[in-house]
């Protein structure tokens, strides 16, 4: 890539699409470091018409230069694929993952947002930090991977694996507290030790019923990783 030419497009963008917001990075010696992108366009049909989710992800660079690539992308109105913003860094680090969330913060503004993300621990301490971390959603694919893994080395197979995960999935779309506690107690009567997984595992997180934001029964990344494709 023509790295030297990242401060020259940074501004045609800004000249060509009003209210486009570029920032990019370099290290003390020149080179190239970050690069954050948000078209105006896309940030102002996000301000007025998309669900107020976005889903956050990132995936390996591949070829000379390596890095990872950043985004956050929604829902428009017709529930359809709608993509805010992208970076290139250097890799998942803290660093870049805070640097990531205060371009991002800036241009939600004021708009209250439900960030929908993986559990990376840098990804995590950045949204803390930025947003808090009451509106943070977890993929409920990825907890329920940790589950099945656990499940697994507590023993279980076959069918009353399959029926605890089936009581996982009912957990995680439960509508309110008392549909939750019915199948939090049905999977007690199968493994208190699940049941006990799954209330120290942050349901506040990834359970419609305990999550206090609305977010419509996105609890899956589908839409990030067609982004991603």
């Amino acid at each position: 890539m023509t790295y030297h030419l990242v401060s020259w497009m940074c501004q045609r963008l800004i000249e060509s699409i009003p209210n486009t917001k570029t920032v990019w990075s370099s290290s003390e010696d020149g080179k190239f470091n970050q690069l954050f992108v948000a078209y105006g366009c896309s940030i102002t049909g996000f301000l007025a018409g998309c669900r107020p989710m976005l889903f956050i992800d990132a995936w390996f660079l591949t070829g000379l230069y390596r890095g990872s690539c950043l985004s956050a992308v929604s829902y428009n109105a017709n529930d359809q694929l709608y993509p805010l913003t992208y970076a290139i860094v250097s890799s998942e680090n803290y660093d870049d993952w805070l640097w990531f969330m205060h371009n991002l913060k800036e241009i939600v503004a004021e708009k209250e947002v439900v960030l929908v993300t993986y559990c990376n621990p840098g990804l995590l301490r950045a949204i803390k930090k930025l947003f808090g971390q009451e509106c943070n959603e977890w993929y409920v694919r990825h907890v329920k991977e940790n589950f099945s893994k656990f499940a697994i080395g507590k023993g279980m197979k076959g069918n009353p694996k399959k029926t605890t995960l089936h009581l996982f999935t009912k957990i995680a779309y439960a509508c309110d507290e008392r549909i939750y506690g019915v199948y939090l107690t049905k999977l007690f009567g199968l493994s208190p030790e699940l049941s006990k997984w799954v209330e120290e595992n942050g349901p506040q997180h990834w359970s419609n019923a305990r999550f206090s934001y609305r977010r419509w029964d996105k609890l899956y990344t589908n839409i990030a990783e067609s982004f991603n494709n």
